[in-house]
């Protein structure tokens, strides 16, 4: 489906009475005031710099000049649809764009609620085709926990160690960089998690295999009870990139190449959610609580990807399959008799 230009929008947009571009610009400044009270609300630095990336740059800066609204007052819900030909025009994905419908979504809502602005603009996502994640295989994860043999570096020794702990917990990013030494709690069989994304420490159960992989790499690693669990060579906290680089390289060695995954630890918090269900017989309540998800609906998506597993069950159960086969045996169907 080819995609209309930003001309021919503004032409086929009628019943627009209003005059644009009069007096001076009230953007930054209102801008500014829903970063200010981000900030109050003690919002995580990365989603206060989420919120500014895409309201200065995606906005302001990018798209406000060639749509010409100098001011809030004058944003409508035509412009939220010009804003996304805009950026569907300059290439960009269904999932993007929606991240980006998200932060114009709430900066509207905070200038509606805090009444610096009389104008309500509800702001929908738009839809996106639901793709099925990508999770590794058993027989892969079972490659990516085997120990090297031989003599290895401490970096493959913890890389070793980190694959094993994000197969048995699937942890996201930040709580995994953010662990450190005195969250390992082998009395008790637990792992505190300090940095989750709802900002609540969480427990988690210590499985006796993930405590074997544990003690053995904290025998290596020793450090102080304040220090990072997974560290870089010199006992240094590792930023995002390198982890998600030393992953890559790691699951690239133990897997022979590549196999159409990104190999970060998102890969791993999929394959760890979709092989609980299937080995728990589809407790998702409990996988809710592991994976530390409000929403049921979020976790559910999980055992919606289990379709293999539905189609093994389908072809046991089918009803069509069922009667040929019971046809082909020579079975004679049961009738009640007239006289009942």
């Amino acid at each position: 489906m080819a995609i209309i230009s930003m001309e021919k929008f503004r032409e086929g947009q009628q019943g627009k009475k209003r005059e644009r571009g009069k007096g001076g610009s009230n953007w930054e400044e209102n801008i500014q005031k829903f970063l200010n009270h981000c900030v109050a609300k003690n919002l995580r630095e990365s989603t206060i710099d989420y919120y500014e990336k895409n309201l200065k740059n995606y906005l302001l800066r990018d798209f406000l000049p060639s749509a010409n609204i100098k001011n809030v007052e004058d944003f409508d819900i035509s412009d939220v649809d010009q804003f996304v030909v805009f950026w569907k025009n300059k290439g960009l994905k269904t999932t993007t764009i929606n991240i980006r419908l998200r932060a114009l979504r709430a900066f509207f809502y905070f200038l509606k609620e805090y009444k610096f602005s009389k104008n309500e603009v509800k702001i929908k996502m738009i839809k996106e085709d639901v793709k099925k994640i990508q999770t590794f295989t058993e027989k892969e994860v079972k490659k990516i926990i085997e120990k090297a043999k031989g003599e290895v570096t401490f970096a493959c020794f913890r890389d070793w160690a980190m694959a094993n702990f994000l197969i048995g917990t699937g942890v996201r990013m930040n709580t995994l960089r953010n662990i450190m030494v005195e969250d390992v709690n082998f009395s008790e069989s637990t792992i505190t998690f300090r940095h989750t994304k709802n900002r609540e420490d969480q427990i988690f159960p210590m499985s006796l295999s993930l405590m074997q992989v544990l003690r053995e790499y904290m025998d290596v690693r020793e450090g102080e009870g304040d220090d990072i669990l997974f560290c870089n060579v010199y006992g240094g906290q590792m930023g995002k990139k390198t982890i998600n680089s030393r992953l890559k390289k790691y699951c690239r060695e133990k897997l022979g190449g590549e196999n159409g995954m990104r190999y970060s630890t998102h890969d791993f918090r999929h394959t760890f959610a979709v092989m609980y269900i299937r080995n728990s017989g589809g407790d998702i309540l409990t996988l809710q609580k592991l994976l530390g998800h409000k929403s049921l609906e979020i976790t559910r998506k999980y055992a919606n990807m289990l379709f293999g597993d539905v189609q093994r069950q389908f072809g046991r159960f089918s009803p069509l399959d069922n009667l040929a086969a019971a046809k082909k045996s020579g079975r004679k169907a049961i009738k009640m008799s007239k006289e009942r």
